[in-house]
């Protein structure tokens, strides 16, 4: 665990750490967040408007594309579980849970 003033308590884990913790839970979804967006230099275009738009455009579209999660700054995970509904029937279920982690 890491302590820092401005964001509190950090803890490093891997993904498969949160399973192991609740084994019903399953990844659902997982995110590359922060690609591209630090790779411009001029820190004036980072407060264009029109500039964040496009590469927030960009980021959504690699996203989900696993070369480019490997190499993002964040990831974002979202978390599901199946849970017994009426009868036999299971419902499947996204709860909560939005981990997003620091790559490093």
């Amino acid at each position: 665990m890491v302590q820092l003033q401005k964001f509190g308590a950090i803890r490093y884990y891997e993904d498969d750490d949160i399973i192991n913790w609740e084994p019903e839970l399953r990844i659902k979804e997982c995110f590359g967040i922060r690609t591209f967006w630090d790779l411009q230099q001029n820190q004036a275009k980072h407060s264009e408007e029109e500039w964040q738009e496009k590469m927030i455009q960009l980021e959504m579209r690699v996203s989900q594309i696993e070369e480019f999660r490997k190499n993002c700054f964040f990831s974002s995970l979202d978390f599901g579980k199946s849970i017994s509904g009426v009868g036999n029937k299971r419902i499947s279920l996204t709860i909560g849970i939005k981990v997003i982690k620091m790559i490093s």
